[in-house]
């Protein structure tokens, strides 16, 4: 996931997910912020077709500000053919190793950067 940020207002946080764990991921992502007061809005990223009125965009794009990487999950009985094929091809593991603590943690520092970083703006910014 990637930050963009000039300011704090709006949080959009965008990702596309082809089997919902990214997606949950982004939730994960959208409930920690609000937790900090924020107002986080989280969608998939087909359906962003504008930026207008976001001030913060968490994203799986580049340029980032701060960027991770975090593990997902995989099952196979969500995968087609072509997926399972190459999952047993590399010899991957089934399983959910997405680290909820520290996405969360990731996320409790993107929302304390935010909040320092609007703290500091200049007066009728």
């Amino acid at each position: 996931m990637t930050v963009n940020e000039p300011d704090t207002g709006r949080v959009l946080v965008a990702a596309a997910s082809r089997h919902g764990a990214t997606a949950q991921i982004a939730g994960r992502i959208g409930e920690t912020l609000r937790r900090h007061g924020l107002d986080a809005t989280v969608a998939n990223a087909s359906e962003v077709d504008t930026l207008d009125g976001v001030d913060t965009a968490i994203t799986e794009a580049t340029a980032p500000r701060d960027h991770r990487i975090f593990a997902g999950r995989t099952d196979r009985s969500q995968l087609g053919f072509a997926e399972r094929a190459i999952m047993l091809a590399v010899r991957a593991p089934e399983g959910d190793f997405r680290d909820w603590e520290a996405i969360e943690r990731w996320a409790d520092g993107i929302a304390d950067a935010l909040q320092t970083d609007s703290a500091h703006e200049e007066p009728g910014r």
